[in-house]
């Protein structure tokens, strides 16, 4: 905000600019409303600090907070009334040494492939690590880094 940025894009890339300490919720593609369920839910974070987003879906509000220190990342998800499934990218983070959900290690995949097929585990890529869980209940999510 309040500044000019001058950036040189060839023609087949189009910048996108994203606020730092942001979450950016997408859902599935959809050619529209209703189509199918808005499962799963990505999360796209872009985190400096403390980051924070509500989602209001018809019948429930599930808000979403996150937070950085030196030694960990955490997010915490409010409860949901029906189960949903994240993909959570924590985008420009570094690789972690373990990931927690709600106080248990879930397993890291080795490729992408063995990510995809999970229900619930994690993965790094480049610069970003990319989460996957499954919940209805008040959810912590813990990076811890190295």
């Amino acid at each position: 905000g309040l500044r000019n940025i001058r950036y040189k894009a060839s023609v087949d890339i189009i910048p996108l600019f994203v606020r730092a300490d942001s979450i950016i919720p997408m859902g599935p593609e959809m050619n529209y409303v209703g189509e199918k369920p808005f499962n799963p839910i990505t999360l796209d974070i872009y985190l400096d600090k403390e980051a924070e987003f509500t989602l209001y879906d018809d019948d429930e509000i599930v808000s979403f907070k996150c937070t950085k220190e030196s030694t960990k990342i955490v997010l915490e998800i409010s409860e949901s009334k029906r189960d949903r499934d994240y993909i959570l990218n924590f985008n420009k983070a570094d690789c972690p040494s373990r990931v927690l959900i709600n106080e248990e290690e879930i397993k890291r995949c080795g490729t992408r492939e063995e990510f995809i097929r999970v229900e619930e585990g994690w993965w790094c890529e480049s610069d970003k690590v990319i989460v996957k869980v499954k919940t209805k209940i008040a959810t912590t999510i813990i990076l811890e880094l190295s």
